[in-house]
């Protein structure tokens, strides 16, 4: 006992009881994470395409020497583009940045943590649930900017609870606020909602002002190159996807993923904020006005933006402030479940509270990892397989166009038009009108079109639709594209050579180089 004791007492004991539960933290992220090691989304490869020209001093650019505001995060660009000399494969580089961000948010959640509960234990299975949310696992790893995101905006959240706390200017909190904003746009929604809340706590007009100075001298370098460079401050993603839903629709669509995966969270949110008791911990009350509506409010005001847009978001759009969403809306379930009369009750009710949170992410992170085992190389190898025959079986001088641009363009290694407008801002006004898209294409003297159709009848459509007179159809390639099987149907790349490619000369050789790779065919089933 006398051994023991002493254990207990030691100094590197406490240091261990302190630092366990974050290890354990991690080691059940890593756990979830890596599953998702050599997954990539289609716009991950825009990003990697962007740093491989930036690295080989095209700058900003899609289609080297056509510099364009094709990307959301140019931090993510300028911060994974260095790791891409250290590694053979770019995608494991831009994974293993990925996963090391995923590892320190999950470390910051759990110092944000201790904001809102002392017990080591609560804070354990809150920032659990949080770790095991299924869209943060996926997203964090799908090459995206998502990891960045997260930890500049866990990080200034932290340092302006801090700040506030001390009567301090939250001067870190606001630095890193303005970084997140170059990861994520969106972030400026959480910078001015904590920026407001510091003026109403502080009554202090100067200091606010002050502080959004300091905020606009950090982004405002990177915006005035983005006018220089691009044209515009604005990426072309919020220009492109702006008002291509209708609101009506984007609101079903918001409260159906925000309820359906954050629903426990977002109830005790709801419960708390009619259950009014006096409360026994000494903070102020601007202290816990931030620490408990902030989060709720920023979530709301990105809700509120996106719908009124129109934007056709999914919960990863959320995902930069859902994380503190969970962890204050289970804090409150927690401390609500204090008032309950026996103990034993309210042991019981955290209990199952906890267990079904975890129990509604594992189903919707079992939807999600259909494709994991399926793409060694981040996406269907069908494909990656289009892409190298653009590379090799095509003129270097063959313009490509498509709406899906990301593998196509990064391992074709051509000049592609993107139809949908992220990365070309010539066809935003032909979004979605596809006869347009044909006339812009036909101006732009396209060699190559691919269109992606859904199930059957929308290939039969999409033949009827395209005019003999400017494409014939090589092949139908059937791709099991991410986010494919949400339409309920597989995804069919229809690949055309126009009569430009046939004007040139580079018809005939693009014809020979598919038949040699692709048995020729014209229907679905072939």
């Amino acid at each position: 006992m006398t051994i023991l004791t002493q254990m207990g007492n030691s100094r590197t004991f406490h240091r261990f009881s302190v630092c366990l539960p974050p290890m354990l933290l991690c080691a059940a992220a890593g756990v979830l994470l890596l599953p998702y090691f050599s997954f990539c989304c289609d716009d991950a490869y825009i990003y990697l395409r962007y740093m491989k020209n930036l690295a080989g001093g095209h700058g900003f650019s899609w289609n080297p020497g056509h510099k364009t505001y094709g990307i959301t995060g140019p931090l993510w660009v300028l911060l994974c583009t260095p790791f891409l000399c250290l590694f053979t494969d770019p995608v494991a580089a831009l994974k293993s940045v990925a996963l090391a961000l995923s590892l320190l948010f999950v470390v910051l959640l759990w110092s944000i943590s201790e904001f809102y509960e002392k017990s080591a234990v609560r804070r354990f299975f809150i920032c659990l649930i949080v770790v095991t949310d299924p869209w943060l696992i996926k997203w964090g790893m799908s090459g995206l900017e998502v990891p960045l995101t997260l930890c500049l905006i866990a990080g200034g959240f932290r340092s302006f609870l801090l700040s506030i706390k001390a009567h301090q200017p939250p001067l870190l909190g606001t630095v890193l606020l303005a970084l997140a904003t170059l990861a994520r746009p969106e972030a400026a929604l959480v910078l001015s909602v904590l920026l407001g809340a510091d003026a109403v706590v502080n009554r202090s007009l100067l200091r606010t002002i002050s502080l959004g100075l300091i905020a606009v001298a950090i982004v405002l370098p990177w915006h005035l190159y983005a006018i220089t460079c691009f044209g515009t401050p604005i990426p072309n993603t919020f220009l492109a996807k702006s008002g291509t839903r209708p609101a009506s629709a984007m609101l079903v669509k918001t409260v159906t993923v925000l309820v359906g995966t954050y629903g426990i969270p977002l109830l005790c949110l709801l419960i708390r904020g009619f259950v009014v008791r006096k409360r026994r911990d000494a903070l102020p009350l601007y202290v816990r006005f931030v620490m408990y509506w902030v989060p709720p409010a920023v979530l709301g005001a990105l809700a509120a933006f996106y719908c009124i847009r129109g934007f056709p978001v999914g919960a990863r759009y959320y995902l930069m402030i859902t994380p503190l969403v969970v962890l204050v809306g289970m804090t409150s379930g927690f401390r609500l479940t204090d008032l309950v009369r026996y103990r034993w009750a309210g042991l019981l009710i955290r209990t199952s509270m906890v267990a079904s949170a975890i129990a509604i992410n594992a189903g919707i992170q079992y939807s999600q990892t259909w494709f994991v085992t399926r793409f060694p190389r981040g996406m269907d190898e069908r494909l990656i397989e289009l892409g190298l025959w653009l590379k090799e079986g095509t003129p270097p001088d063959t313009i490509v166009a498509t709406d899906q641009i990301g593998v196509l363009g990064y391992f074709g290694e051509r000049f592609v038009y993107d139809t949908a407008g992220l990365c070309s801002p010539e066809f935003i006004p032909a979004t979605g009108d596809l006869q347009t898209q044909i006339r812009f294409m036909r101006e732009r003297k396209v060699d190559v079109y691919f269109h992606w159709a859904y199930g059957a009848e929308e290939v039969r459509t999409a033949t009827k639709r395209i005019p003999n007179d400017w494409a014939t159809l090589l092949g139908i390639v059937p791709v099991t594209r991410e986010g494919s099987a949400a339409k309920g149907a597989p995804a069919y790349c229809l690949v055309f050579v126009t009569k430009n490619a046939d004007a040139r000369g580079a018809g005939r050789t693009i014809r020979v180089t598919w038949a040699a790779r692709y048995k020729a065919h014209t229907d679905v089933g072939g």
